[in-house]
């Protein structure tokens, strides 16, 4: 479009001064007339001179607006590796889980038998649910007193404060009490069948936990072995990542839809994998429900923020689409400025020659002598 402008403007200046040097050239006498380039008589009359306007035109586009800058690299694609791993990952980490399913058990089993002062748990109150039992522990007792995180208003505290003035402790009786009972809640997560979520206190009667024994164990309860399955899946997934990112904040902060969406999945395999595990060691793994909670949120803020840096581009695209129309028209409104200009031009040149009595061939004649003499 410069170039038009460009050339159109020298066509202009060229036919100005062509003219200018045409007229001067007569009015000094100093042109040598010939008959043969003469126009006949019926061709002189009617002369008419217009008047040449030559504008000067806005030639000045507005500028486009710049489109904002934008991570592109949130949009990271899976590899060809990735969805392997992330099976491999979630499938070990419960596999994981299932290997420590006895080990850890023995321990708690250990922890069971000792004593209070001797760092177990054994015969402490919140183990005896005396309405249903008379011996520590039996069939869920766990769900039916003294095991809820969130409700330490059902232990009897005076066994805890006993054992901590007998250990002579340093620090108050009441905060070596509190240690003792979550060491004892903390063990138990070691066993076979876990603890109780936090709050199940609160919903007891709507358990029914002497009834739905089995479905507790298996849905209901913090296990050690889960956690730590859990460590498994998320330590490979996310050193993974690590490596192919080459940044931990890609993996854990940083806007990026390939690790967010593969952290998320990885933990969904594990969680589903100690779903599907036969009975006993069916287990739903609750430490992996937060970690694809962070991912499933993290993704879900990220895509709203796509959305709305994706709309204030559109919004400048649209502006830089009616400033382009608008230029367009300055273009188009230029353009015929410019014809009407070289229209009224060439019409005086033509009434130029026919008041001198010469034919365009002899003005075009005259008028490449003249440039050409100049040029020598």
């Amino acid at each position: 479009m410069d170039d038009f402008y460009f050339n159109t403007q020298n066509r202009i200046q060229a036919l100005m001064d062509r003219q200018e040097a045409f007229l001067k050239t007569i009015s000094q006498g100093n042109i040598s007339w010939s008959k043969q380039y003469l126009l006949p008589q019926n061709q002189k009359n009617d002369l008419f001179f217009p008047c040449v306007e030559i504008k000067n035109l806005d030639f000045q586009l507005e500028e486009l607006k710049k489109l904002p800058d934008f991570d592109y690299s949130v949009f990271a694609k899976w590899r060809m590796t990735d969805l392997p791993v992330m099976i491999v990952a979630g499938i070990l980490g419960a596999l994981t889980s299932r290997w420590l399913h006895g080990y850890f058990d023995s321990l708690h089993k250990t922890w069971g038998k000792l004593d209070t002062l001797k760092g177990g748990h054994a015969h402490e109150a919140i183990d005896w649910a005396q309405e249903y039992y008379d011996m520590p522990g039996g069939f869920g007792h766990r769900t039916l007193f003294g095991h809820d995180f969130f409700n330490p208003f059902e232990v009897d505290w005076s066994e805890y404060l006993a054992k901590a003035t007998e250990s002579n402790t340093i620090f108050p009786k009441w905060i070596k009490a509190g240690f003792y009972w979550l060491r004892h809640l903390f063990q138990d997560t070691f066993s076979a069948e876990g603890l109780p979520l936090p709050g199940h206190s609160l919903i007891r009667d709507f358990l029914n936990p002497q009834k739905n024994h089995e479905l507790i164990k298996y849905f209901g309860t913090i296990k050690m072995r889960d956690l730590v399955g859990a460590g498994v899946t998320n330590l490979i997934m996310g050193g993974y990542l690590w490596g192919t990112e080459g940044s931990l904040a890609r993996v854990t902060t940083k806007p990026n839809y390939r690790a967010f969406s593969l952290m998320l999945g990885a933990n969904f395999v594990n969680l589903s994998t100690g779903l599907l595990t036969p009975p006993p060691l069916t287990t739903l793994n609750w430490s992996t429900i937060p970690v694809m909670g962070y991912y499933l949120v993290r993704l879900i803020i990220m895509e709203c923020n796509i959305s709305k840096e994706l709309k204030i581009r559109d919004r400048v695209l649209d502006d830089n689409e009616n400033t382009l129309m608008a230029n367009m028209r300055k273009v188009a409104k230029n353009e015929e400025e410019l014809n009407r200009m070289m229209d009224e031009l060439l019409a005086y040149d033509q009434q130029v020659c026919k008041y001198y009595d010469i034919t365009n061939d002899y003005q075009r004649k005259l008028g490449e002598k003249i440039l050409y003499s100049k040029g020598e």
